[in-house]
């Protein structure tokens, strides 16, 4: 068998055992990432009314590749992983805004790395309805 010297595919996975191949996917599953997290405003979607704030909270992050590689690792590593970052805005008529979770996370390994303006319903709805282990916070000024 030809090895190419700048190939990354390595071929003979698949003729790994499955207790190994299970292995590599939960470790892979479990490496750190920065999870950068926004909070996207407005569009007509959000309307309540033109007092409230519309925002959802999203990332920029793809898909972990373990999630979609195959299906045996999906299922071998999506234990580890959660929706997050779903928001419910209550608007002051009455009405309400409901945004499903739709970003994986891995609360064990993922570090939180809040990115952009924040208002305090924004703030709010990160900080306190999506706990994680590990969060970053820029703190230098910023010179705009």
């Amino acid at each position: 068998m030809e090895i190419l010297p700048n190939s990354r595919a390595f071929t003979l996975f698949p003729q790994l055992p499955v207790e190994l191949r299970r292995a590599i996917w939960e470790h892979a599953a479990n490496l750190p990432r920065n999870l950068d997290v926004w909070a996207l405003w407005g569009g007509p979607r959000y309307i309540l009314d033109t007092r409230d704030e519309k925002f959802e909270l999203a990332t920029r992050q793809p898909i972990p590749g373990v999630l979609l590689a195959s299906k045996k690792s999906r299922e071998a590593t999506q234990k580890y992983f959660e929706l997050g970052y779903g928001v419910e805005i209550k608007g002051r008529l009455g009405g309400k805004v409901v945004i499903p979770p739709k970003v994986p996370r891995n609360l064990s390994a993922d570090t939180i790395c809040p990115m952009g303006i924040y208002t305090a319903s924004s703030q709010e709805a990160l900080w306190r309805d999506h706990p994680t282990a590990c969060w970053a916070i820029n703190v230098a000024p910023s010179h705009s």
